[in-house]
């Protein structure tokens, strides 16, 4: 952890304003509290006349910090206790360069009335960028505290939806469903404490629905080993629901859960709907290890309905 004191930030403030972020200048910092500093200092400076350019400064600069934020070994991010995933505030998710700023973010979210923890990226098995591909998650804050200097982020930047890594058999995904269902709960829960209007809260909800009726879900199956014209679907039973037709929003979700005994169709939502109402499902349950969306058959149909009849795209 790096909290730059007043004789650092003179130096490089003296360092950057003698030529400019040039290659020389840039192999010297590793440390991104310093980077950031460094990229708000200019652009507090833009209107000033300097001996260099100062965009292609910043530019350089940020190339650098989104370079050695690819290369953390370890991160930090706020897990929101209402939902199970990640907090979500105004479509960023936080990310921390150390423990302790993430620590200082929970303190203040939880003055805010909000119950988080933190979740560290090591007790992610992968990388926990494709990660945040699969969560839908666009847009990162990095480093802000009350005490830090922050910056918000594409995570596109550092790591290229290109250069997502999956499965060759299936190349399913649903990372805006999975980023509408977060960020709608997440608002929901929090509503009070970060402000969010009714308004903004039904703009969020038609999203979650439209996303929603328009995916393609992997349904777990086998065949029956007794009649192999038979298929079985996966189930859950949840408290009070009852049996739910089992699906996933990808296949990183499905391997969490199934085993290689277990194949999988790819179903659309209608398809979905009438496979639980031939398997005496009471509905489905989205992701049942991290999202936990579940949905009744009534309110299946009311999204299929309702879903047709939006004029918006989103």
């Amino acid at each position: 952890m790096n909290k730059l004191n007043d004789e650092r930030k003179k130096n490089l403030e003296s360092a950057l304003f003698e030529k400019g972020a040039t290659k020389k200048f840039l192999s010297d910092i590793n440390d991104v509290q310093e980077l950031i500093f460094l990229i708000n200092l200019l652009n507090e400076r833009s209107d000033k006349n300097v001996g260099f350019n100062i965009q292609d400064s910043s530019e350089s600069i940020y190339k650098h910090l989104i370079g050695k934020l690819s290369e953390l070994s370890e991160c930090f991010f706020i897990a929101d206790a209402s939902t199970g995933g990640l907090l979500i505030k105004d479509n960023y998710a936080d990310l921390f360069t150390c423990r302790q700023f993430a620590e200082d973010a929970v303190k203040r979210y939880s003055d805010m009335g909000v119950k988080c923890s933190v979740f560290d990226s090591s007790d992610y098995k992968g990388n926990i960028f494709e990660y945040l591909y699969y969560l839908g998650i666009q847009y990162l804050m990095i480093d802000c505290t009350e005490n830090t200097y922050s910056i918000a982020v594409k995570r596109n930047d550092i790591l290229s939806n290109s250069k997502i890594r999956k499965s060759a058999e299936c190349d399913i995904d649903n990372p805006s469903l999975r980023f509408s269902i977060s960020n709608f709960y997440c608002s929901l829960n929090h509503k009070e404490s970060f402000g969010i209007d009714d308004k903004k809260l039904n703009n969020l909800q038609n999203l979650m629905i439209y996303y929603t009726a328009n995916a393609q879900y992997i349904v777990p199956s086998k065949r029956d080993s007794e009649d192999s014209s038979k298929l079985i679907m996966a189930k859950t039973v949840l408290e009070n629901q009852g049996e739910l037709l089992t699906v996933f929003t990808d296949k990183p979700e499905f391997d969490k859960s199934y085993s290689d005994e277990w194949e999988y169709i790819v179903l659309g939502l209608e398809h979905v709907l009438q496979s639980a109402v031939a398997g005496n499902c009471n509905g489905i349950v989205i992701n049942p290890s991290s999202e936990r969306l579940s949905l009744d058959r009534a309110t299946i149909s009311h999204i299929i309905k309702t879903a047709k009849t939006m004029t918006f795209k989103a």
